[in-house]
């Protein structure tokens, strides 16, 4: 289970892809949160940022989203301001996290932060500077954290059904759109990631930490746990996974570590998360930060390292 490298890496090999180049005109240097393509209209995309230079007005958080009609070739700012809201902990940021799409409609999208909340925004009507076009969906939450992209699983088959993972604050369920929320973990855990296995219909993976995933065959109803093989270290936790469309029973799941200790790395299984074998990297020992389906596969995001594909053969 081999890895490709798409950017110059310590012992990576000759990339296959295309140079990379920035193709975000408008949108300020800085963080990148999350990048949305509709799957009605790819032409249409939508990017989550956190410039370098803040300016938020006392007592509120801006949300900095752009939105692209054209493939990304102009980007338009469409700030969404939210309230400030106390942290609850060291394990939050309130830094912004997720963007999801609304499988129904691609006007409406889902914004998510680590600490001040999620909230549903009606791009038309955010436009035209309505102020209903922002609906705040994690009142009845205990805690708004949201740890990354992976942390809210909207269902194209199921519209109206939401599954949210919180850092400790445990998992839960909507079925109304957000409006009303029930637990349906153990409280408090800290759950950083989710994702739905496109070959079995209302299966779900939860990443936790020290190597731990929760695993559901219900959409989140029920979960039992599961471990990654070897040392499950405190500070190692599972932050990403992925399944691959084009090759059921293809998966990856990646950690990364806290207090700047050495990550374990990546994780591959062929049989649909039954077992795991870990993929050795040549280069540092950072974490797996991302991971998603693309051209050819799996990508993985290492942190400072590149991005790399997971190499099809078995």
């Amino acid at each position: 289970m081999a890895l490709s490298s798409s950017a110059s890496s310590p012992g990576g090999r000759a990339s296959r892809a295309s140079p990379w180049a920035r193709a975000a005109p408008g949108v300020p240097d800085g963080h990148v949160a999350d990048v949305r393509v509709s799957p009605a209209d790819p032409a249409r995309r939508y990017l989550l940022a956190e410039p370098w230079t803040r300016q938020d007005a006392p007592g509120t958080i801006t949300l900095h989203l752009y939105r692209s009609t054209d493939g990304g070739g102009v980007w338009r700012s469409l700030p969404v301001t939210i309230p400030a809201k106390p942290l609850p902990g060291n394990h939050a940021s309130g830094r912004p996290t997720l963007l999801v799409i609304d499988p129904a409609d691609d006007d409406t999208l889902y914004l998510g932060t680590n600490g001040h909340g999620l909230y549903r925004v009606h791009v038309p009507s955010l436009m035209q500077g309505d102020a209903a076009a922002v609906t705040e969906l994690s009142r009845s939450l205990p805690q708004g954290t949201f740890f990354g992209p992976q942390s809210l699983l909207v269902f194209p088959e199921t519209p109206g059904l939401l599954v949210a993972a919180t850092v400790g604050g445990g998992i839960w369920r909507s079925q109304d759109g957000g409006k009303s929320w029930r637990l349906a973990s153990a409280p408090g855990l800290f759950a950083f990631c989710l994702a739905a296995d496109p070959a079995r219909p209302g299966r779900l993976l939860a990443g936790l930490p020290e190597k731990r995933l929760l695993e559901s065959l219900d959409q989140g109803k029920t979960w039992k746990e599961k471990f990654l093989p070897g040392d499950r270290p405190p500070h190692v936790a599972v932050q990403a996974i992925a399944f691959d469309p084009a090759r059921p029973g293809h998966m990856a799941v990646g950690t990364a570590a806290y207090d700047q200790k050495a990550s374990d790395g990546l994780y591959q299984s062929r049989d649909g998360g039954a077992t795991f074998v870990r993929t050795p990297f040549p280069g540092a020992p950072v974490g797996v930060t991302a991971l998603s389906p693309g051209p050819d596969g799996l990508w993985a995001g290492y942190n400072g390292l590149g991005v790399w594909r997971l190499e099809p053969n078995p």
